[in-house]
């Protein structure tokens, strides 16, 4: 059983996307943190982000959430987010945030959908609830340190 309903964890393609993504990473992750769950539906206990960001030395196959893989022994699931060189270069810290809390929220439907197929399920509702809490405190965190 997973100690925390939601992990991050980051895979990143350069040492370009670490600078532009790393305080997001950092945000995203204590904000995660603070969340509890009583569970999320019959059998899952971990939904597992992981942020890959393509830079100049590594590029994803991958504009926003997909690649669901989900674990029955662990009763979680992972869920990529991509984050291509567009998404970032250029962009403020806001359009960034509100692209990586779009992609992690639009990513729900679809992971319930995978975990359906393989037996298992999750409330959707709960779910969300509990993932715009930690992301809306991570936007309010990017947004007080830009001022």
């Amino acid at each position: 059983m997973a100690s925390e309903p939601f992990t991050l964890s980051g895979h990143m393609g350069g040492e370009d996307v670490d600078d532009a993504l790393l305080p997001h990473f950092q945000s995203l992750k204590r904000h995660l943190r603070l969340l509890t769950s009583n569970g999320f539906g019959v059998g899952i206990q971990e939904l597992a982000f992981i942020l890959r960001g393509s830079g100049s030395v590594r590029t994803f196959d991958l504009d926003g959430p997909g690649c669901f893989v989900v674990n029955k022994k662990d009763k979680s699931i992972s869920i990529d987010i991509g984050v291509p060189i567009a998404r970032w270069r250029g962009k403020s810290n806001e359009e960034i945030a509100i692209f990586i809390a779009r992609s992690m929220i639009a990513s729900i439907p679809d992971a319930a959908k995978e975990l359906e197929r393989k037996g298992l399920a999750v409330e959707v509702e709960v779910v969300n609830r509990s993932l715009r809490k930690a992301l809306d405190g991570y936007q309010a965190e990017l947004a007080e340190n830009a001022n």
